[in-house]
């Protein structure tokens, strides 16, 4: 990765990746509370990707503060 890269729209721009694919990389062996984590943000991610409103939007924010929890992440 470079070290100019700020955020996972620009990293995606740079690797090719899709943000949450270099995460599922990572927990990919973890099983437990960070995969089932890892899954509820995966689904917030995508509904607000389809569908971009408040709900989808909170529940995002939601499931990546718990996972940052789980993972030792930066709380957003």
């Amino acid at each position: 990765m470079r070290e100019l890269t700020v955020d996972g729209e620009a990293m995606s721009a740079v690797e090719g990746q899709c943000p949450d694919g270099v995460i599922v990389n990572l927990l990919d062996m973890q099983v437990g509370p960070q995969r089932a984590a890892f899954d509820s943000y995966q689904a917030a991610f995508r509904a607000n990707e389809r569908e971009p409103n408040l709900a989808h939007a909170a529940e995002l924010v939601r499931a990546w503060n718990v996972l940052a929890d789980v993972t030792g992440l930066a709380r957003t």
